[in-house]
């Protein structure tokens, strides 16, 4: 899974496993501006993997209405002016085969 590779030195080991050489990892941090509340929880359901997206579906809509409100309740601390605001960190990988 993509995000198993953000804990130190998991990317570059795998890299120099490969048979990669003089590999190098940057992290960079940006910031990703998932809208309102609203155009995140629209865009999440829209997006989200098909296998999430029967469960989600079949649920009752008290039991989806209480998920949406403990997401909203969850992301109160990345709001600034009503927009929600993740911090997200990327890593870089340069090596040579």
């Amino acid at each position: 899974n993509v995000h198993s590779l953000g804990e130190d030195g998991v990317l570059k080991k795998i890299l120099l496993d490969s048979n990669y050489t003089k590999v190098k990892i940057y992290k960079k941090k940006f910031v990703y501006n998932a809208g309102t509340f609203e155009q995140y929880w629209n865009n999440y359901m829209l997006t989200t993997a098909n296998s999430l997206k029967k469960i989600i579906h079949d649920c009752e809509e008290d039991v989806l209405a209480n998920i949406k409100h403990d997401s909203e309740i969850e992301i109160e601390r990345y709001l600034k002016d009503k927009k929600i605001i993740f911090p997200w960190q990327v890593i870089i990988a340069v090596a040579e085969r």
